[in-house]
């Protein structure tokens, strides 16, 4: 996401992203395609060069402990 895009098959070795934390992700993925704010192209989600100031709401998408905990700021 450094680079205000994932290509969810180009993972590091030992990596994994839990598959339950997909339907939380999708969920809020789908708000932020509606809202133009990202996009989907194969299998690389790309954040919109005008919304790249959301780059860390994107990323929140696939925190697993943000929703457990509520806010912590």
């Amino acid at each position: 996401m450094c680079d205000f895009q994932v290509d969810f098959t180009a993972k590091p070795d030992g990596f994994e992203l839990p598959e339950e934390s997909f339907g939380k992700a999708n969920l809020l993925l789908k708000t932020l395609l509606d809202e133009g704010i990202v996009t989907w192209r194969g299998d690389v989600l790309s954040v919109n060069t005008q919304h790249r100031f959301l780059v860390r709401t994107v990323a929140s998408c696939f925190d697993a402990y943000l929703g457990e905990a509520g806010r912590t700021h």
